[in-house]
């Protein structure tokens, strides 16, 4: 398998020796992101403008290789409190992740002076994929009508689970 590292001015400074995307084609990881605004380096105060900036800068990293949280299918967060904090930072990332949302584990963590950090898989569509989004007629997306579909509508319609 080939894959290629991206780091990109845009997003905060990588705080240690990794890099800030990396792309295998299909799959696509991105790094772990703090609440760091990419231009100042500063950190918002509280855990829903935090975890605002925080996908800010995911979305950014994804866009470094052309995909969007629309593409992501596994989110991994850490939460400094996850007591006190979980119900809002919940709220921000269930407006900013839209359903059907990726899954999703969230623990508590020792973060060093941030309140979250995440870090997401996502996955581009193959060429030889047709996303429904793309090619779904006026009835709806295009699939075979004795497959239900078990992927969203942000990806392709597959006739079984994988």
């Amino acid at each position: 398998m080939t894959w290629t590292a991206h780091t990109s001015a845009d997003l905060p400074t990588p705080a240690g020796p990794y890099s800030h995307v990396v792309d295998a084609g299909h799959l696509v990881w991105t790094a772990g992101f703090g609440p760091q605004h990419p231009a100042t380096g500063a950190v918002p105060d509280g855990i829903t403008a935090q975890t605002e900036q925080v996908i800010d800068n995911v979305e950014a990293a994804l866009r470094t290789v052309g995909l969007g949280l629309g593409d992501v299918v596994k989110a991994t967060v850490h939460l400094q409190y996850r007591d006190r904090d979980f119900a809002a930072y919940n709220e921000v990332y269930a407006r900013r992740f839209t359903p059907p949302h990726p899954v999703r584990t969230t623990v508590g963590s020792a973060l060093g002076g941030i309140l979250v950090e995440i870090d997401v898989v996502a996955v581009r569509p193959r060429a030889s994929e047709v996303r429904s989004e793309e090619h779904g007629d006026e009835d709806g997306p295009s699939r075979p009508p004795e497959a239900p579909s078990h992927r969203s509508e942000r990806g392709q319609h597959s006739p079984q689970a994988r």
